[in-house]
Order: structure tokens, then sequence, then C-alpha cells
């Protein structure tokens, strides 16, 4: 994904805020609640692939912080470099790169939610997904 591409999916995350408060997960591992808004449960039925694709998570906290990070499955970097390749984008796949990225096995909210609790129960939340203020 190019630089602009995701700026452009970040500019209409007004509409996001407003779906995101329909949306309360309780994390049973940390003392901490939070919602969770995934860009991928958006889409329509059979869009997402699991194991290739990639999604925008926000995260918004009981005090009213908010952060972001984009998932990217391992296998979906590859497909994105081989698309870079054929458009020129990333120097024709030569690097890839994408702003608090996450990179796991597969695009779930199951997933989604460990990988979040693990990061707030090791103290790295904050080093990996980014603050959102507005």
């Amino acid at each position: 994904m190019g630089k602009v591409e995701h700026k452009k999916k970040f500019e209409k995350l007004g509409d996001v805020f407003k779906r995101l408060d329909k949306k309360i997960i309780f994390s049973k591992k940390i003392n901490s609640s939070y919602k969770v808004w995934i860009e991928a449960e958006e889409w329509s039925e059979g869009e997402l692939n699991i194991h290739n694709d990639n999604t925008d998570v926000i995260v918004k906290f009981n005090n009213g912080d908010r952060w972001c990070a984009s998932f990217f499955t391992y296998n979906n970097i590859g497909k994105l470099v081989e698309k870079n390749k054929r458009s020129g984008e990333c120097l024709h796949g030569k690097y890839f790169w994408a702003s608090d990225m996450i990179l796991v096995d597969k695009i779930s909210r199951e997933r989604i939610l460990e990988v979040i609790d693990y990061l707030c129960k090791e103290g790295e939340f904050e080093s990996v997904f980014k603050r959102l203020t507005e």
C-alpha cells in the first residue's frame, strides 16, 4: 500500500468512530475494557481472505484514547509486493512499508484481540499502535 492510499483510508475515520461505539469488547486478560473496530468486518460477505489480506484496526479505551494499526497477513505482503512489481509502486516492488503495521498469520477478530491483549500485557501496545489525535 502506498503512502497516499494509506492516508486516504484514515481520512474517513469520523464515521468509523460512530460505529466503534456499538462494538464493545471487554478484555478478560487485562484489567481494562476497550472497543475495537475492524475494517474487514464492514466488508461484504466473502470479501475477506483471512490468510491473505490486510485490515485497519482502531482501539478505543475507556479513557477515550484511540489507537490505530494495520494488520497484514504474512501471505498478503508477498501478494502486495507482486502487485507493486507490476504497477511500479515502491520502486517496482523493491521495498514495502506501511505505517503501524502488524504481521499476523490470519485476519480474524479472535487473533486481533489476542494480539491487542498480548501487547497491552507486555507493555508494548503504545510502541506498536499509533495514537489518534482529533
